[in-house]
């Protein structure tokens, strides 16, 4: 299953695209690279429209604790846009996105990679100003 993680620091933005079937684990191991590589405030935009499965709801469960174990440490993480036109992708995705948004956790759902885009450019956090040193 080919999954490609493209950085953009301009932006503040990574996108994820994924096709055919994929693991929890690989899911996983993305949430643990953002978080390894200093971009935990950065939006992410996962395309999965080529995917051939959805998830479960146990997947969600999952993902969502995983993602509070991880902001534990890193803090709040950045806004994340699932993009999907698989109907029972895009349930499993709304799910999660309810159940993050009790989290305080900004993830959405949408059928087209632009509205993504657009809210992913309201939502994230322009980069922190450097701290001037003491006079």
């Amino acid at each position: 299953m080919p999954i490609t993680y493209e950085r953009d620091d301009v932006r503040r933005r990574i996108i994820v695209t994924a096709a055919g079937a994929v693991a929890r684990e690989e899911m996983l191991a993305i949430v643990d690279r953002q978080a390894r590589e200093g971009t935990w405030r950065y939006g992410m935009l996962y395309d999965s429209r080529r995917l051939t499965s959805s998830g479960t709801p146990a997947d969600v469960r999952v993902g969502l604790e995983h993602v509070a174990t991880v902001s534990r440490t890193y803090g709040e993480r950045g806004p994340v846009a699932f993009v999907t036109t698989m109907p029972g992708a895009y349930d499993m995705i709304r799910l999660y996105s309810t159940l993050a948004g009790q989290r305080h956790q900004a993830v959405e759902v949408f059928r087209d990679v632009g509205d993504a885009d657009r809210w992913l450019a309201l939502h994230t956090q322009p980069e922190p100003a450097p701290e001037s040193s003491p006079q």
